[in-house]
């Protein structure tokens, strides 16, 4: 009897020394240490940079989309133009000169001066609310600058366009070559796409379609021309 337990003893202890072996195996296999320190010094160096790149490049993006957010969030301040006490007086003198010109037959061109242009938007602007809650222009030589302040999502944001103003096909159409969203200036090489969906898009290009009596708008010696056909 006692021959037999020996026996079973160390039939138990083999197994028992087996397992242990196969444990130790697996647990320094399966170690991370064990298996980096195995790699080679050039794969270990590449995986550490890439590892911290991307850690720095995640850091990087996250500051970047914060920044961008903040810039456009923050409104431009308003630019000054020019204002006049009898810049509605003035127009009205212009308006009667050009129906007078039209009742005749004959073609006639309307010039605005900076303030005359704002006196004129400001009066639209209070006798028909929209979201649009601020509107300004500067006129600069052959430049036109449009200044605006618009709600979105409940939100005021400021929206800065500067370019060439022209009549093409018979819409109201503008040449940029500067803009603002807010305090962040969009790169030029957005900013003709972004102003080509603006007044070509479905929901906007009716709104810029012109009287056929109109034959040309542009920016000329810092005044507004629209030009009337007979």
């Amino acid at each position: 009897m006692s021959a037999r337990n020996a026996d079973l003893n160390r039939i138990g202890e083999r197994n028992a020394a087996a397992a242990g072996l196969s444990l130790t195996a697996t647990v320094q296999l399966l170690n991370p240490c064990r298996l980096w320190l195995r790699l080679p010094v050039r794969v270990r160096s590449v995986r550490v940079f890439w590892g911290g790149f991307y850690r720095v490049l995640r850091w990087v993006v996250l500051v970047g989309i914060v920044v961008l957010v903040v810039l456009v969030l923050a409104d431009a301040p308003p630019p000054q133009v020019d204002t006049q006490a009898d810049a509605g007086s003035a127009i009205q003198v212009k308006m009667m000169d050009l129906q007078t010109s039209m009742l005749a037959g004959r073609s006639h061109s309307l010039r605005l001066g900076e303030a005359e242009v704002n006196f004129w938007l400001g009066k639209n602007l209070e006798e028909n609310p929209s979201a649009m809650q601020d509107l300004r222009i500067n006129l600069n030589g052959d430049l036109l600058r449009v200044y605006l302040v618009f709600i979105s999502y409940g939100q005021d944001l400021s929206l800065i366009l500067e370019g060439r103003v022209r009549v093409k096909e018979g819409y109201l159409d503008l040449e940029p070559t500067a803009g603002q969203l807010g305090s962040f200036p969009i790169p030029r090489f957005g900013l003709g796409r972004a102003v080509q969906r603006l007044f070509e898009s479905t929901e906007n290009r009716e709104k810029f379609k012109l009287p056929q009596e109109i034959n040309d708008i542009r920016v000329e010696n810092s005044e507004l021309g629209i030009s009337f056909g007979p």
